[in-house]
């Protein structure tokens, strides 16, 4: 009986060692995976915000000076702010339209909240509408909310939804634009 019982003890040990050792190369390939799956989502951060600022380009309105991208060709003002992530607090796109005339706009494919100054060709604000929302990815263009200005205007600016409240910007506002090389802007640039 002492005979029998000792060679049970033996075996009980050699299968949980084999047990503990097989998950452990197991586990060694699953981390090679991992980083190979890593690299793949990188690529795809750059690729919304194809638009930097322009470089010593500003619009001041009333006393408070914004650096500025531009969007002046019909492809730059239908991309606009869309697909970004955000804007830099306290930077702004300024949209410009050679016949001084601007068009509807939307938030399709923006992602978070814009305010749009609304600048007439006497370079003062005209109109602002705050706190444009974005909007769910599948809502349908019919459904998509038209923004525009209650009085004629020739720019729009857009700066982060609430910047134009925590600055202080209101209609009659003095605009001035610094760098901004076309001739629509012209009427509203400074030469300082």
């Amino acid at each position: 009986s002492d005979h029998a019982s000792a060679p049970a003890p033996t075996p009980t040990p050699p299968p949980i060692a084999t047990a503990a050792s097989a998950p452990l190369p197991t586990a060694a390939p699953t981390s090679v995976t991992a980083p190979t799956a890593t690299p793949m989502p990188l690529p795809l951060a750059p690729t919304p915000e194809p638009a930097t600022p322009t470089p010593s380009v500003s619009v001041l309105i009333g006393g408070v000076l914004f650096p500025a991208e531009l969007a002046v060709t019909p492809e730059e003002r239908g991309q606009g702010l869309a697909g970004r992530e955000s804007l830099p607090p306290g930077t702004g796109m300024l949209f410009i339209f050679e016949n001084l005339n601007t068009t509807n706009f939307w938030m399709a494919g923006v992602l978070f909240p814009l305010d749009f100054i609304w600048i007439s060709r006497e370079c003062a604000v005209v109109d602002i509408t705050r706190d444009a929302p974005p909007l769910p990815t599948v809502t349908p263009n019919s459904q998509i909310p038209i923004y525009r200005s209650s009085v004629p205007a020739s720019f729009n600016f857009e700066i982060n939804g609430g910047e134009a409240g925590t600055h202080g910007l209101a209609i009659g506002d003095e605009v001035r634009f610094f760098g901004v090389s076309t001739t629509a802007a012209a009427i509203c640039e400074t030469s300082s």
